[in-house]
């Protein structure tokens, strides 16, 4: 995957709604692959829908270059977004690496899951590969289950 004009278009589109992302230095851990934090809090614009929502995390993981991107959507909102969900439910089809957080909880051990919707649909999308957990600083297997049910963060 490329990235292309409709990734950039992604990308601006994302911002002038409030969407903030930053790169997470994780070097000093020894991981050489792209991590991601999307903010989702009060600064991000009614009117957003699920197809901008999957085009940004599509943009990024395009811009990466690859595979092994880890997306975090950290949500400081004190609600989920329909929108939100949805957009993840739709990301299947590039098997992102995402570690989504809100409130106390994360889609991945050792926080408690997340409300059954949201955690049902990072299951559904998560890669096979390994990913970046940037709350313990380490390489994770990306589908949740795995992690919640062995123990392994």
């Amino acid at each position: 995957m490329a990235f292309q004009n409709i990734d950039r278009t992604a990308l601006d589109r994302a911002r002038e709604r409030g969407f903030t992302y930053t790169v997470v230095d994780t070097m000093a851990h020894d991981w050489f692959e792209m991590v991601f934090r999307i903010e989702f809090g009060t600064q991000v614009a009614q009117g957003f829908d699920a197809l901008e929502i999957k085009g940004l995390l599509e943009a990024l993981q395009r811009f990466s270059g690859s595979q092994r991107t880890t997306i975090w959507i950290d949500i400081q909102t004190d609600i989920i977004h329909e929108a939100l969900i949805e957009a993840i439910e739709r990301s299947w089809y590039f098997e992102p690496n995402l570690y989504v957080s809100f409130k106390h909880m994360a889609s991945h051990a050792p926080a408690p899951p997340l409300p059954d919707r949201l955690q049902a649909a990072v299951e559904k999308v998560a890669s096979g590969r390994r990913m970046w957990h940037p709350v313990l600083c380490t390489e994770v297997r990306a589908r949740p289950s795995l992690s919640h049910r062995s123990g392994e963060s």
